[in-house]
Parts: C-alpha cells; structure tokens; sequence
C-alpha cells in the first residue's frame, strides 16, 4: 500500500506543478473577465506600438491566431463587446491547455528511484483524479475538497485517507500542498517560455523549452503544439522525473471529479485493512 499511495502522489505532485491559473477568456486581453472596449483599446494601441502586450494578453488580442495583431483585431474585439460578433474557439497548444488548470493527461513517468508507472489524470480548480496499475489491480486516488481517497471500481469499493493513515504511509499532508511542489504562478505563459534547443525524441523533431522555479528545474518537449515530454531536476541538477506525455485533453468527464455515491465508502485503519483485503494486500 505504501508503495502504491507514494508512487500516486508523487506523479499527482509532479504534474500539479503545471497547473496554473484559470487562462484568460478569449479577446479578454486584460484579463478582467469580460469583453469590452477597453480591451479594444488595448489592441489598437499595440497595433501602433503604443502599449506593450505580451503573454496571454498577446494571444488573446490576435483574434485571428494569423499571428500578427493589428486594427482588424481592435474592430473584431469592439464589436465583440457589444454583441456583434461570435467569440472565436481558443486554439491552445498542449502547454496551454495544462495551463487553464482543467484537463485530461495520459502519461507514463520514469521517478528518481528508475521505477516506471503509467497514468490517466484528470485536474479540475478544485479536484484531482489519478487512475493507475499496480501490479495488475486498477487504483484510483482522488483529492477533493482537501480529502484524499482511494477508489477501487471492480469492486465498488472507496477508501477516505485520513491524516493519521496518510501519515502511517510516510505522506505528510502539508507537504502535499506546500507551494514549494505546488506553485499555481511560478510557471510563465507558452510564449515566455524560453528555448533551449532542438532535439529529436521518437522520431520527431521537438523543441526544448526550459523552466526555472525555485523549486525545480524542468524542460519541456514540444512536437509543433503538442507536448511529448517533460523532464524535471532540483534546481541543482538531481533527477526527479522523466514524464512521457500520451494525450492532453481540456476535456474532464463529470464522473471523475466526484466520489461514486454508490460505492461502498470505507473509513478508518479498520476500513483499511478491510479496503486493502479486496485488492488481496
């Protein structure tokens, strides 16, 4: 049970660490959650090199992703603010969508001590949902609302993790949402990100861009807008992951947000031992 309770949070950790701030709505170019003049302004101004924009405000102003802003996209973003115009769909690469702070990942990753373990993670602003294979059996952990639980689906089974067993596991509580491992800021927008290099992974051409924080040092592989890898270090160069990123999906189904209201919720070290018998532990 250790093994498998350390091996989900520190991959739950690990990719927390790219869950940042909600992303701005679309045209909101200073980001105060709505659409209006100002934010027109803003465009025509920077169109004439009058304002500096950089960041999600930059994307948010190039209303055409043509890559460029000018005065059509001032027009576009006012006649947006008075109901003359249909937002357009974000276009986000991989980074961007883990940025929003809700997504799917499928994942593999490789941590410090070289064991390997593949994932489905689902983030939403107030849940996270890990499903993994240990050894065979199919576990999921869930933290919502600050609880931590288990969730067996073969048998219908749900564990909640009290401080005390999460301690009994060798797991502080507040170590798992220090903001040492979790920081929602410290990572910059895609297009602050700063390059590294080009390199081959796969068979594919990536680009390598580096990030620092004060508490790791990460690069990142992207094959055109998708994410491929992820490699983290202590900031003084200790290997601490190698993440192979399957899929990335804004997309978070309902159901994984939640503790299945009909299964069978254990609790306590006696409901422990009782959860732990049906995975044959």
């Amino acid at each position: 049970m250790k093994k498998a309770i350390l091996l989900i949070f520190t991959l739950c950790i690990l990719v927390l660490g790219f869950c940042f701030t909600a992303g701005a709505i679309t045209c909101d170019v200073d980001a105060d959650g709505s659409v209006t003049a100002a934010d027109a302004r803003l465009v025509l101004r920077y169109s004439v090199d009058l304002e500096r924009l950089t960041g999600k405000a930059l994307k948010a102003a190039d209303t055409d992703s043509d890559g460029s802003v000018t005065a059509n996209d001032a027009r576009f973003i006012l006649r947006l603010s008075v109901g003359l115009e249909t937002a357009p769909e974000p276009d986000y690469n991989d980074y961007e969508i883990m940025q929003s702070g809700e997504f799917s990942l499928k994942c593999g990753m490789t941590d410090s001590a070289g064991v390997y373990s593949e994932a489905d993670i689902y983030i939403t602003a107030d849940s996270v949902y890990m499903v993994s294979d240990f050894s065979g059996i199919e576990i999921g952990m869930l933290v919502k609302d600050g609880v931590y639980y288990m969730i067996y689906d073969d048998e219908a089974a749900v564990l909640e993790l009290s401080e005390s067993m999460l301690v009994m596991a060798g797991l502080s509580p507040d170590d798992l949402i220090d903001d040492s491992y979790i920081d929602f800021t410290a990572y910059p927008d895609f297009t602050d990100l700063e390059l590294l290099k080009t390199e081959e992974y796969k068979g594919q051409q990536c680009t390598v861009y580096s990030v620092s924080t004060e508490a790791e040092y990460t690069e990142i592989y992207m094959c055109g807008d998708t994410m491929v890898r992820m490699i983290g270090c202590t900031p003084d160069g200790t290997f601490l992951s190698d993440i192979e990123v399957f899929e990335v999906s804004p997309e978070v189904p309902a159901e994984k947000t939640e503790v299945p209201s009909k299964y069978k919720l254990y609790k306590g070290i006696g409901g422990m031992f009782r959860f732990m018998s049906l995975l044959g532990m």
